[in-house]
């Protein structure tokens, strides 16, 4: 009988390793947050097209964006807006590191565009109990 249980245990345990080494992570991500400068600081900057290889994802009114279910490997990540120079750099998603933070500052391009363009205001906000203050994009300037 002990034998018969043993050799069960045995079974289980090489099926929950086999299993296991199945179920390993073959996607991961990369998200961030993407900014504007200017000579006084940075400021929130939404609304850019994040690309990576295919995938895409548009920051939102915080600047944050993320882009999900990407098979492991090299991308190259690509922040672009109208008005602003484009930002790209190379990310490695590996088993050990699926996820990964990366964040765009973006120049004005020098014709016109970039913060001149837009409206950006002072912003304060509170989160977990910490009161922040930022500078966000509210919408183009009126002409």
């Amino acid at each position: 009988m002990r034998r018969k249980i043993m050799a069960v245990l045995v079974v289980l345990i090489m099926y929950w390793v086999i299993c296991a080494s199945c179920t390993a992570t073959q996607y991961g991500m990369i998200e961030g947050t993407t900014r504007g400068v200017k000579g006084w600081g940075t400021y929130i900057l939404p609304f850019v097209t994040v690309s990576a290889d295919g995938h895409q994802d548009i920051s939102d009114l915080y600047g944050h964006y993320s882009i999900h279910n990407l098979p492991l490997g090299s991308y190259e990540v690509k922040a672009s807006a109208p008005g602003y120079k484009s930002v790209t750099y190379t990310v490695e998603l590996t088993e050990g590191s699926p996820f990964v933070t990366l964040d765009f500052i973006l120049e004005s391009d020098g014709d016109g565009g970039g913060s001149d363009k837009y409206c950006i205001e002072e912003i304060y906000f509170l989160m977990d109990g910490v009161s922040y203050k930022d500078m966000i994009y509210l919408g183009f300037k009126s002409s």
